[in-house]
């Protein structure tokens, strides 16, 4: 089952994603690093497993206090110098996210999300590339088709979050964070947190937080039965797109 617990080599699993998906591993790319765990792991693994170049890209949305930001991007700075892997940093103006999500009506994330993958397809379009690596977890997708269903989506969003969308790849989609965790532990390879993580203004910490330790509790087998519903949702898609 995706997610089970127990030794896993990353660069396996990444390995294992491109073979099934007939994609080069070789391919330069690039590869989304915000600091944190999951990022920090990918662009460990994708260096270790020695594809093809590589070049790191780092966005500040201007959303946290300078201080950390600061010492989140030194961090990334340090990574990529220990990775020999080069890095763009793209900066957010200071309060163009909370602006562009007042102007759309949605969330603060949501904006952020917009900025970011723009820095992506700039980046992606000044370097000549066509790949980006992105570190979504299981954790994440589970999240995602949580707030999906409780906000009514239908079959399109009840796929949850894509392996591949585009230039976007996502190989650790099978993968618990506890698993990222475990591999940047045994490597001695430090990560940043952050600190709007634990705050409940935002809906997918509150899923986080509230929900799932819910669950938990009194469903423990949500999680299989949540992805088993996100495999028939995309079999339904794809059954209506070819009809």
């Amino acid at each position: 089952m995706p997610g089970s617990f127990g030794p896993k080599s990353l660069e396996g699993e990444i390995r294992a994603f491109l073979a099934e998906r007939r994609l080069e591993a070789e391919r330069p790319a690039l590869v989304g690093l915000s600091g944190g765990a999951d990022s920090t792991a990918l662009l460990a693994a994708l260096v270790a497993l020695g594809p093809g170049a590589l070049r790191a890209v780092h966005v500040d949305h201007g959303l946290r206090p300078r201080r950390e930001l600061d010492a989140e991007l030194a961090l990334v700075r340090a990574l990529c110098r220990r990775l020999g892997v080069p890095l763009t940093v793209a900066r957010v103006r200071v309060g163009a996210v909370e602006a562009l999500a007042r102007a759309t009506g949605e969330g603060v994330e949501a904006a952020a999300r917009r900025y970011r993958h723009a820095a992506f397809r700039a980046v992606l379009a000044r370097e000549g590339l066509d790949r980006i690596y992105l570190a979504h977890t299981l954790d994440d997708q589970l999240e995602t088709l949580l707030m999906r269903r409780l906000a009514g989506a239908g079959s399109a969003g009840g796929r949850g979050i894509p392996a591949v969308s585009g230039p976007i790849l996502r190989p650790f989609l099978g993968l618990r964070k506890e698993e990222l965790l475990a591999y940047l532990a045994e490597r001695d390879i430090p990560y940043a947190t952050d600190s709007t993580n634990a705050s409940p203004e935002y809906l997918r910490n509150r899923t986080r937080l509230l929900l799932v330790p819910l669950l938990d509790r009194d469903f423990p087998g949500w999680r299989g039965g949540l992805l088993a519903g996100s495999e028939r949702a995309a079999e339904d898609e794809a059954a209506l797109a070819a009809w």
